[in-house]
């Protein structure tokens, strides 16, 4: 990198701005105006019931990658927003499965929240953020990656799914 150059992928973190005002934006929708993901008509109160408690497990679950992965990242001793220089590239762990830990329980978070509110407007956030976030922060942080990290990073790639 040139000096005075920005050492990071990103000048603004994409990511938590692009779940967190989708999630906000799909609460709002869902408190103003309902939008069913799985209709009382079609389906019993025990199946809707059963999602919630599903949504909520998937919570759960997403917070505690989210958890780890930061740990690994803190551990290694590398930044974990996107507008930091990253130090090393973690391969291990949560890592040694999906490049994206931390977008993964984003992305599982509000697939929860639509199963624990049964609101079609969370699923609906996620399937607009995934894109979003792979535009705007995947590509350009695996560009910046191999970049700094060459013939390490591309291994990396070569043998880890970016999602699952």
């Amino acid at each position: 990198m040139p000096a005075g150059a920005n050492d990071s992928s990103s000048r603004f973190p994409w990511p938590p701005v692009i779940f967190g005002s989708g999630g906000m934006i799909a609460a709002l929708l869902t408190w103003a105006s309902p939008l069913a993901l799985a209709a009382p008509s079609l389906v019993s109160a025990q199946t809707i019931h059963g999602l919630r408690w599903i949504g909520w497990i998937v919570i759960a679950l997403a917070i505690l990658l989210a958890g780890i992965a930061e740990i690994q990242f803190l551990r290694a001793g590398t930044a974990t927003l996107p507008t930091s220089p990253t130090s090393r590239i973690v391969t291990h762990g949560v890592y040694a499965f999906t490049r994206n830990p931390m977008y993964l329980a984003m992305s599982l978070a509000l697939a929860g929240l639509a199963l624990a509110f049964n609101s079609s407007w969370f699923a609906l956030a996620l399937l607009m953020a995934i894109p979003a976030v792979t535009k705007l922060a995947i590509e350009r942080e695996e560009a910046y990656l191999l970049a700094k990290f060459g013939a390490e990073y591309a291994n990396y790639c070569s043998r880890t799914r970016r999602w699952l």
